[in-house]
Formats: structure tokens, sequence, C-alpha cells
């Protein structure tokens, strides 16, 4: 459960921007900064391609390193 969790933690740090900025450090400051339940949220309107704001390009995307790990 712990290591879900810190996953997690460390999805949304790497997802969320605001104004071209991330909104987190990293993993440990999403943890320190929202509830279990506001992270479940926020990783259900991630996958469902829900955008969150408005839509600007992730200036740190990396589109390979992405599908490798989406195919495992």
């Amino acid at each position: 459960m712990e290591r879900s969790l810190l996953c997690n933690a460390r999805v949304l740090a790497e997802s969320c921007f605001y104004q071209g900025e991330p909104v987190f450090r990293d993993g440990e400051a999403v943890l320190e900064s929202l509830t279990t339940r506001e992270m479940e949220g926020l990783l259900r309107r991630l996958s469902s391609g829900t955008a969150l704001g408005p839509a600007e390009e992730n200036p740190v995307f990396d589109e390979a390193r992405f599908e490798a790990l989406w195919e495992g």
C-alpha cells in the first residue's frame, strides 16, 4: 500500500503544472499537501483524460519514456 501511495504521489508531482511550472516539487510535497481522497480524484481525472485546467504542454514530458513505461 505504501509503495502505491508513493508511486501515485510521484505521478501527480510529474503531472500537475500551473502556468508552466510544477505545482509540487516532488512526491513528498504531494503527500504533504493532499489527502489520499484528493489524490485519488486527481488521478482519476488524469487517467480519464479530463482536463484539469487549460490545456498546456508539459515542458518536461518525455514521450518515449512514457510509452516505454506504459508498455511495461
